[in-house]
């Protein structure tokens, strides 16, 4: 199984339906800060865990332009097994229900207010007598197909459910709609799902966090909360407290033959095992490294990085006990306290990890965005209204998809690579442009080019390809340093010379 589309309606700054595709294994949102990437993330942890310790719904989690407006969150599942018991012991298929949409996903959508219930997203039958059906009790079906002289198992609500859409000829008038379903075929269709785990990016925000001081101890944590754990924590509980009262009923013997009347008014207060902090008891282990300096003096991106193996390790962990291989992976900004290439580790590691399982990324990092596939990047904005949006990359100032063109739109990060795909834009396919060109007559600066011969020749070119030679020929140290202002500026320069000379070219 796998995320094909996520729908967001009304959640947050998503106002309305919003339908997000997720075209591949590793898919990255990309954005400036509070456009709404975490709340996808969010939202899918809402979708998985409704009882979840990290995000809970809200009614302040509502789009404030909604107003009585349901919210819905919603998931596309492709290769779903689409034979299931939806009527006790009875085998039925999704496909023939009309329970799958128009492109042949379960969309199993969470409404999550006014009401909470759940829903599908199906491409079903118009026919006012199909409507109820799915609903509909034995003895109302019975007595529907008698009515209708159908011939069908009436011990089977399936079969009756077929006999009647076919009378209908229900497969020739079908429409997308939400189908309510009750909690019975609910819990079927989840039991199914995908196991999904949120990393969340503030785990790293705060020096006080127990899990960034030693990632240990959510390893600690984690793993004390298995059933199988647990109950042995309980059977040792106990057997501790009843030796305990024990040796206190013992005590307080010895007490009464020395003073009976202070033996009457103490007893013995032993905890409940509830109440013991089995973590405590763990609380010093720890990993260090070759020189026995512990994990919790290490740097906060050894921390981090640590800490997001642990997560790993547990959700295939998890995994494994229930029996299933299928893991949903969600990460805020991996490239939190990372270094570049330590970025570009992980990328590596997170690739070779969407091989098998789907991961969901939110990014701030040029570098992790370009070790993107272009058809995994998912741009988040807000629209002029402040609603958030999504789209997929598309040809901007370039005539072509560019990770570095979203890297300077998307996350403001102007780069070199983005400043030659520009440049070479701009001087079309001779290496230069005429010097009478308008490009040469605007926008003039110095600069001090370098001979072969050693000589400096002084010369008047354009700001940005000023800045271009002094990217590429960091040799001429005539003309001083340039920085990522400078490189900035350059590229708006080219691409405002870009932009009017396409609309120059269409005018003509």
């Amino acid at each position: 199984m796998q995320i094909k589309r996520i729908y967001i309606e009304n959640f947050r700054g998503f106002y309305g339906p919003t339908w997000i595709d997720i075209d591949e294994n590793l898919t990255t949102f990309v954005g400036k800060n509070d456009t709404g990437k975490s709340t996808v993330l969010e939202a899918l942890e809402i979708f998985f865990h409704p009882k979840s310790k990290l995000v809970k719904f809200e009614e302040s989690d509502k789009n404030i332009r909604a107003n009585d407006g349901a919210v819905r969150i919603g998931i596309s599942f492709s290769d779903f097994p689409v034979d299931i018991d939806i009527d006790s012991g009875n085998i039925t298929n999704l496909e023939k229900e009309f329970l799958l949409d128009d492109k042949g996903y379960l969309t199993f959508v969470k409404k999550l207010y006014p009401q909470q219930s759940s829903e599908l997203w199906a491409n079903f039958p118009t026919h006012e007598e199909c409507q109820d059906l799915l609903k509909s009790k034995q003895s109302t079906l019975k007595k529907k197909v008698t009515e209708l002289n159908l011939d069908c198992d009436k011990s089977k609500n399936a079969d009756m459910r077929l006999a009647i859409f076919k009378h209908y000829n229900a497969s020739n008038n079908l429409s997308l709609q939400f189908k309510s379903i009750d909690k019975e075929l609910s819990e079927k269709l989840t039991a199914q799902f995908p196991n999904f785990f949120l990393f969340q990016s503030d785990r790293s925000n705060h020096d006080t966090d127990k899990e960034v001081q030693d990632p240990l101890a959510f390893a600690v944590q984690s793993i004390l909360s298995d059933d199988d754990l647990k109950k042995l924590q309980e059977d040792m509980a106990q057997k501790v407290i009843q030796r305990l009262k024990q040796v206190s009923d013992k005590s307080l013997e010895k007490l009464k033959e020395m003073n009976p009347e202070l033996a009457k008014q103490l007893s013995p207060k032993l905890p409940h095992p509830e109440d013991l902090k089995w973590p405590d008891v763990f609380k010093n282990v720890s990993i260090v490294d070759e020189n026995d300096i512990s994990l919790n003096k290490r740097g906060s991106g050894v921390r981090r990085l640590v800490l997001l193996n642990f997560f790993r390790a547990e959700a295939e962990r998890q995994a494994t006990a229930s029996n299933t291989n299928q893991i949903i992976y969600a990460i805020e900004e991996p490239e939190t306290a990372q270094h570049r290439s330590h970025q570009e580790k992980m990328m590596k590691a997170l690739s070779r990890l969407s091989s098998n399982f789907q991961i969901l990324l939110t990014t701030h990092s040029i570098k992790i965005l370009k070790d993107t596939k272009k058809d995994g990047v998912q741009l988040i904005y807000r629209n002029t209204e402040g609603n958030t949006k999504t789209k997929k990359p598309a040809p901007c100032v370039l005539p072509r998809t560019s990770l570095n063109e979203i890297g300077y739109t998307m996350l403001g990060e102007p780069t070199v690579e983005y400043l030659d795909e520009l440049y070479s834009l701009a001087i079309g396919k001779g290496n230069c442009l005429p010097k009478d060109h308008e490009f040469f007559r605007d926008s003039k600066v110095k600069y001090k080019r370098l001979r072969k011969d050693g000589t400096v020749n002084t010369e008047q070119i354009p700001f940005s390809e000023k800045i271009r030679h002094m990217v590429h020929h960091p040799e001429n140290q005539n003309n001083g340093s340039w920085n990522d202002q400078n490189l900035r500026k350059a590229i708006d320069e080219l691409r405002e010379f870009i932009i009017l000379e396409s609309k120059r070219v269409i005018t003509l």
